[in-house]
Parts: structure tokens; sequence; C-alpha cells
């Protein structure tokens, strides 16, 4: 091992070394966009969580309606069961459409 190569190193080291007092602004920034990102992630299930809550309420709304005026059983399940269909594909995509607004794919 050459002592002037173990030299250089620790000159270099000690040039490149990072205090605390030298991360001090650059926690702060980190701290900020951490907060601002969970606060985006947040909002968007909120907004997801709120879409798929009005879907279910509706369609027990309209469940109710179909038990009160249809009287026949599988013409009543034929009925929901497409309805509840259409809500899952509805779900899945405003779940693609909210990945896409904020870039996933």
């Amino acid at each position: 091992i050459n002592l002037v190569d173990e030299a250089r190193a620790e000159e270099f080291h000690d040039w490149w070394a990072i205090s605390l007092a030298d991360m001090a602004p650059l926690t702060g920034l980190v701290m900020f966009v951490i907060v601002f990102y969970n606060s985006q992630c947040f909002g968007t299930y909120r907004d997801l969580y709120n879409h798929g809550n009005t879907m279910s309420g509706s369609i027990q709304d309209l469940a109710m309606r179909v038990k009160g005026l249809v009287k026949i059983g599988t013409m009543r399940w034929d009925l929901l069961r497409h309805l509840l269909a259409a809500q899952r594909v509805f779900y899945y995509e405003l779940q693609k459409d909210e990945a896409e607004n904020h870039g996933i794919q």
C-alpha cells in the first residue's frame, strides 16, 4: 500500500465530511417534501374512498327498490348481478383514471 495514496484518501475524506450543521437546511426540505407527498397520497385515497362509498350506497338504494318492485327472485338477481358487475368495472376504471392522473402506469 502506498502511503501517498493513503494520505490523499484521508485528505479527500476530510474535505468531503458532512457535519450535522450542513444537513440542517436539507432536513427541513426533506421533511416538507415528505409531508406534502403524504398529504397528496391521503387526498387521493380519500377521494377514491368517498367515490367507492357513494357507489356502494347508490347500489344498496337501488337494490332495495328492485327488491320492492320485482317479485320474481331470479329476475331480481339477474338485474342486481349486472348492476354489481357494472359497479365493479366502474370502480376499477376509476382507480385506473386516478392512477393515470398521478403518473402511475
